[in-house]
């Protein structure tokens, strides 16, 4: 049997996941929507496609002929797709609208996230794996998160002394869904519109209408202080972006909407750098201008000058760094996909720059 454990497959509609478990009739991959189990390899047939080609032969090598026959045919069935989809796109950019026209779309989507520094040591920032002790910590008693606080949370368990720090880990390892979804958020990539408290009866999720594929994902928090005097709003940085190439708005009833990415466009800052790119550079309240205020709710649309401004100067910052090239390569085709012209940008219009004129 063809050993697929920690190989990335490609499914139709839940994106890029990984195997971390196979047998000879199931295996089981994790999504950024979560895990799913399938049948195998008959999955490989019509939904699957591995990112490695030679691993991508030999699973169908065991299918039958028959299968396997309609398993390439499903597979350049979508490579052509693809293509076509990509045609399209080129086609879009031989005309370049004002970039007046282009300051009304709204469809990027900037999201407000807690601090997670699990996993630090690895990215420079966090949000790989459960927090260390220290913020689990910070976040229960300082900035008690719902999440973080509630009693049937498992890292308000292991504060308590009901589970020890093993015991936790391994809660994260066998359903990462179970900690929070900060605590994955650079492994998977995936952004969501958070819960409506409710009054009476269980919390509603929110949905995201405007967001849009092709557009950016911006993911924003306040690092953590050992003065909450110190904790402003106008610190909050800029930790990472996505290109979004899947959107569900969710149903407002018990799904809430989110996007995500498949794709190489993907970026994480570490702290330092973060510290370079903050959100309110670029970003303004349109009733107040000047004010510096995230009140309510987890994101924010913005527009596609704003976001390709954040492109511009995650650049600079990553000037000499191991994903400069990435970063330049983001910027020019989130510009070109989206009809900007990098040259036409405008000096930062956030509200920082706004209140410093007056």
């Amino acid at each position: 049997m063809v050993d697929l454990l920690g190989a990335y497959i490609k499914h139709t509609s839940f994106g890029v996941g990984k195997v971390v478990d196979l047998t000879d009739t199931k295996i089981k991959i994790e999504f950024p929507v979560g895990t799913k189990m399938f049948a195998f390899p008959d999955a490989f047939e019509e939904f699957w496609q591995c990112e490695d080609k030679n691993t991508q032969s030999k699973v169908l090598e065991m299918l039958t002929p028959q299968k396997r026959r309609k398993a390439e045919l499903n597979g350049k069935k979508q490579e052509q797709e693809q293509e076509e989809q990509a045609h399209s796109i080129r086609e879009q950019t031989v005309k370049k609208p004002s970039l007046k026209i282009l300051e009304n779309s709204e469809s990027n989507v900037a999201f407000k996230c807690n601090y997670c520094d699990g996993g630090i040591t690895e990215n420079g920032i966090g949000y790989l794996s459960v927090c260390t002790d220290e913020m689990i910590c910070y976040n229960i008693e300082q900035k008690q998160h719902n999440q973080c606080i509630s009693y049937e949370a498992p890292c308000r368990q292991y504060y308590e002394g009901e589970i020890s720090r093993k015991e936790l880990d391994e809660i994260y390892k066998e359903n990462f869904e179970a900690i929070c979804y900060e605590s994955q958020m650079l492994k998977w990539w995936v952004a969501g519109a958070g819960w409506k408290k409710a009054n009476y009866g269980q919390p509603k999720p929110k949905r995201i209408m405007k967001a849009k594929v092709d557009k950016l994902a911006i993911l924003t928090t306040i690092l953590p202080s050992a003065s909450e005097k110190n904790i402003l709003e106008k610190d909050r940085i800029i930790f990472g972006v996505f290109l979004v190439d899947k959107v569900d708005q969710g149903d407002g009833i018990s799904k809430e909407g989110y996007v995500t990415t498949s794709s190489k466009y993907k970026l994480s800052l570490t702290r330092d750098e973060a510290k370079k790119v903050l959100f309110w550079n670029y970003y303004y309240n349109k009733n107040s201008p000047e004010k510096i205020g995230w009140v309510t709710g987890l994101f924010r649309y913005i527009t596609d000058i704003q976001a390709a401004s954040i492109l511009k100067d995650i650049v600079t910052v990553k000037k000499g760094k191991q994903d400069e090239e990435l970063a330049q390569e983001f910027l020019e085709y989130f510009c070109e996909i989206n009809q900007i012209d990098i040259s036409e940008l405008p000096i930062r219009e956030g509200a920082l720059q706004r209140r410093r004129k007056y």
